[in-house]
């Protein structure tokens, strides 16, 4: 007599139409990244001329409310968003967070929509 055999181990099967689609899928999103990075490159540029601050990286000097980088006729416009943390394929493609932007004018509209790519930024602005 023949001994039963085991069972064989099914595997998912997946078409070459399957594994396109999901290639095409993760090429979008992966684009998407791309362009919110060159984005955000470009509004920096773009607050950088109009005579922005920028800041990048903490300094251990600098701590949110520090008294000698802060002037009494500087309004915060907008504090940062709270849970903000940027992914790790945005940090591979070259972005950075950003802590604080600061304008020694008011803001204009060009100012606003060029801020409004920095989520994660405290805003300040001058009379």
């Amino acid at each position: 007599m023949s001994e039963p055999t085991a069972a064989r181990r099914r595997w998912f099967r997946y078409s070459l139409k399957t594994f396109f689609v999901g290639v095409t899928l993760i090429a979008c999103w992966l684009g998407y990244q791309v362009h919110v990075v060159q984005h955000r490159k470009a509004m920096l540029q773009q607050i950088k001329a109009a005579g922005g601050v920028v800041v990048i990286d903490f300094d251990e000097n600098m701590t949110g409310g520090d008294a000698q980088y802060r002037s009494p006729w500087i309004d915060v416009i907008r504090t940062p968003a709270c849970g903000y943390e940027m992914s790790a394929v945005r940090t591979c493609l070259g972005d950075r967070p950003v802590v604080s932007i600061r304008f020694e004018q008011n803001l204009t509209v060009a100012d606003g929509h060029a801020v409004d790519a920095f989520p994660e930024a405290q805003v300040e602005a001058g009379p």
